[in-house]
């Protein structure tokens, strides 16, 4: 925990305002955890960024996260800032006019189809996933987290042409984050992106830690996180077409009895039959039929 909390403080220190990311998972909880042994004078510094992403974010979630930072860094729940993300612009409109400490709560529809939802992104686009093979463009790819996070998240205030963030990647989740950090500081492992509305400076405080080493120190903490003694899952993505066989029954679980209809539907109904697809369809169909009570 003190390497944690260590490497937050250095980061913390160098800027006038930090934004903390939050989804209400297991990396979110330690991250919160390391916070509250910040000095005051740092944790004034900061502004919890929590994003649910409209339909697919389970309530739950967004009670957990919001009981998270009340126990761990009630200074952000002094100020909240829900924007309903429906247009461009409105993440920035809120953040110019936030002060830390702060949260922002961003309920995000799509950043570039103004008002659309999840599922009915999917309807449109197919299933975001890298590997797509029948995507016309880079955005019909990985376009849940590109446009129910990432876009509205470059529309946070940068101070001086910087946006400072502390976020929750681990390089022991995929390949890809592998690749990504393999590069950067062990003692102080920072990372910079170039967007066009300023420069990412995004800390990574767990990233040469485990899931299983994340969970170790939450229960020494005795940080309880209900989503996963219920569900194994933090539910901020409900349906995620990268999630395990084995997770998949108790998501599904999970799921309103309306999301878990139109899901069926939509998933039904997709226009690719790509092999990745058809494997994700596979996988999720059977598992939404029996809470439904579907009989063919």
């Amino acid at each position: 925990m003190d390497r944690i909390t260590d490497r937050i403080r250095s980061f913390v220190d160098r800027h006038e305002l930090v934004y903390l990311f939050v989804s209400g998972d297991k990396d979110s909880a330690l991250l919160l955890l390391a916070t509250s042994y910040l000095p005051e004078e740092l944790r004034k510094k900061l502004i919890v960024v929590y994003t649910e992403i409209v339909e697919n974010t389970h309530q739950m979630n967004i009670e957990q996260a919001y009981s998270l930072i009340q126990r761990l860094l009630p200074e952000a729940m002094e100020r909240v800032e829900r924007v309903d993300a429906v247009r461009q612009n409105m993440v920035r409109v809120a953040s110019m006019r936030i002060q830390p400490p702060a949260m922002i709560h961003i309920r995000a529809h799509n950043h570039d189809y103004q008002g659309k939802t999840f599922l009915d992104t999917m309807e449109m686009l197919g299933i975001g996933c890298v590997r797509a093979s029948y995507a016309r463009n880079p955005m019909e790819k990985r376009w849940c987290m590109l446009q129910f996070k990432y876009k509205w998240w470059t529309e946070l205030r940068a101070i001086k042409g910087i946006r400072p963030l502390i976020v929750g990647v681990k390089t022991s989740d995929s390949i890809g984050r592998q690749r990504r950090w393999k590069d950067v500081d062990p003692n102080m492992p920072v990372k910079t992106f170039d967007t066009p509305t300023g420069l990412d400076v995004a800390l990574a405080p767990l990233v040469d830690m485990t899931s299983a080493e994340v969970t170790a120190l939450l229960r020494q903490y005795n940080i309880v996180l209900r989503t996963y003694e219920m569900y194994g899952d933090s539910l901020n993505c409900m349906f995620c077409p990268f999630r395990g066989k084995d997770k998949i029954p108790r998501c599904v679980e999970a799921m309103p009895m309306y999301f878990a209809r139109r899901l069926l539907n939509t998933l039904r109904n997709l226009r690719s039959q790509s092999k990745f697809v058809r494997q994700v369809v596979e996988k999720w169909v059977p598992e939404l039929e029996r809470k439904l009570g579907v009989v063919e």
